[in-house]
């Protein structure tokens, strides 16, 4: 049954807007215009939207008490370390407000998280589209092969990160509803992740397609997450050696310590080692979420914002209590993931939760990921731990009945 709102009128149509808009505000409007305050004028309109239900305060303890710890980590060692207190006081406006979307949002699960889900997925796809139409576009104008450089405009990133969530959007809903459509929502995924040459997102599309095919066909998914996170880690040692070579480079008083234009990973490995020499400082609560990145970017330069790996960016942000708080975090999601999935194999939801959160280690890699507060894939994170949460506990009082 639909939900009606206050006055009789659906409502969904509106949530499935709010998620369509959600990455077209962030990654067209925001960068076209110049002007970052769209974004807020979103998330006013939709703290708005979701303050008209009365009852919503009600599902505050829906909120998993693991993401309470972590919140409350983050404000604490913000106080403490009073890092660019404006700067963060509009992330975290951001971090409650998509908060309270969730709780409007499981008022009536059913129909709103597949109305507001439907949105996500169908503006990422017509996000990504636009970035394949503006980079051939700037190609056939200027004659410039340096299709990845076209894109700077909007983030290669955040490029990288929309070509996986639509893909992996488009497949879920594929196995589940078999509609032809979705093969070209996932076709596009994969167009802009090869246009872009963004390493980092084809390797995450063809890791977790396997992994999905294996998880359908027996393996459980504790291995898949526990070999993603041995390639993670194998991957940090690998290239650990550019620790003592940046701290030679210290030494020697070197003007430019940075990857050197290098975003490859042997590039990004200067820059772990930058994080990590900062962090050994504060290594209990790190430097705050903007104190830790204003100190990297004085000590590599403006153009070093994040440590381009989720655990180095998290201990130098939240330092080593509010990383072991956002693991946590992390393996509480995958343990009710695992009992929702195996409950209901056909529902796309859990498909495509379970598709993210294996993305997240693979974007962690080179990629702040979760770690970064303003991201989307922070957003995407606490919405999806809400949520899921709700639908574990739901499907508890279901066992004990």
């Amino acid at each position: 049954m639909l939900m009606q709102g206050t006055r009789g009128r659906n409502k969904q149509p509106v949530l499935f807007l709010l998620g369509f808009l959600f990455y077209v505000f962030y990654v067209i409007l925001t960068n076209v215009t110049k002007t970052f305050g769209i974004t807020d004028i979103y998330y006013a309109i939709v703290l708005l939207f979701c303050l008209s239900e009365i009852k919503l305060i009600k599902r505050v303890k829906s909120i998993p008490w693991e993401l309470w710890l972590y919140l409350g980590i983050i404000v604490g060692g913000q106080i403490l370390m009073n890092g660019a207190p404006l700067l963060f006081l509009r992330a975290f406006f951001k971090i409650f407000v998509s908060i309270i979307l969730v709780l409007y949002i499981i008022g009536n699960p059913q129909t709103r998280m597949d109305s507001y889900l439907k949105g996500l997925l169908w503006g990422a796809f017509f996000t990504c589209f636009y970035l394949f139409a503006y980079a051939s576009g700037d190609y056939v104008k200027d004659g410039s092969a340096d299709v990845r450089r076209s894109l700077e405009f909007f983030g290669i990133s955040e490029s990288g990160f929309m070509s996986c969530i639509t893909y992996f959007g488009g497949l879920c809903y594929y196995l589940t509803k078999r509609k032809k459509k979705y093969l070209l929502v996932m076709a596009t995924g994969i167009a802009v992740a090869f246009y872009t040459v963004s390493k980092n997102a084809i390797a995450s599309l063809f890791i977790i397609t396997v992994l999905l095919i294996l998880i359908q066909n027996g393996i459980k998914i504790n291995k898949g997450i526990l070999a993603l996170f041995a390639v993670f880690a194998i991957v940090l040692f690998y290239f650990s050696d550019s620790f003592s070579v940046i701290e030679e480079q210290v030494s020697i008083g070197t003007d430019d310590v940075g990857s050197n234009g290098d975003f490859s990973i042997n590039g990004r490995g200067f820059i772990w080692a930058a994080a990590l020499q900062i962090y050994s400082t504060s290594p209990l609560l790190g430097y705050g979420y903007y104190g830790g990145i204003q100190k990297l970017m004085d000590f590599l330069g403006d153009n070093y914002f994040q440590a381009h790996n989720l655990i180095v960016h998290s201990l130098l942000t939240v330092g080593l209590i509010g990383t072991f708080s956002l693991i946590l975090c992390y393996f509480k999601l995958i343990h009710k993931l695992r009992r929702l999935f195996y409950a209901n194999k056909k529902n796309p939801l859990y498909l495509w939760y379970l598709c993210y959160a294996m993305y997240v280690i693979t974007r962690g890699v080179t990629e702040g990921s979760i770690a970064q507060m303003s991201s989307f894939d922070s957003f995407f994170f606490f919405i999806i731990a809400i949520i899921v949460n709700f639908l574990y506990k739901q499907i508890n009082l279901s066992a004990n009945k």
